[in-house]
């Protein structure tokens, strides 16, 4: 089972086979309570996707990530330190061991 450590309305977890992302990403950051009345879950995501972005470069959606690499000339294009997903009942951060390090001295 994937191990997960809960903070402030979100929660590290590390990825699995059984696991979107799991063949690109090891961790995923997945952000609880999104329809909170105050929205903190949500601003809590944008900061810390904000952060991934000045901190390892752009990135994009999961879904996208993998629509571009699965086009080889698309593939260069793609950053593949971190990524995020937003869904109807969730958002989340997928994070790879060399940008891990950084995200958990910043914000756990």
């Amino acid at each position: 089972m994937a191990q997960a450590k809960q903070n402030y309305g979100y929660r590290l977890v590390k990825l699995d086979q059984r696991m979107a992302g799991h063949d690109i990403f090891t961790h995923r950051v997945i952000f609880s309570n999104l329809f909170d009345r105050y929205h903190r879950a949500e601003s809590i995501m944008f900061e810390q996707r904000n952060w991934c972005w000045e901190s390892f470069g752009p990135s994009m959606e999961l879904d996208m990530l993998y629509s571009f690499k699965r086009t080889l000339d698309l593939i260069d294009r793609y950053n593949p330190n971190w990524a995020w997903e937003y869904t109807g009942n969730w958002i989340s951060i997928y994070l790879k061991d060399s940008a891990l390090t950084a995200w958990q001295l910043k914000f756990l």
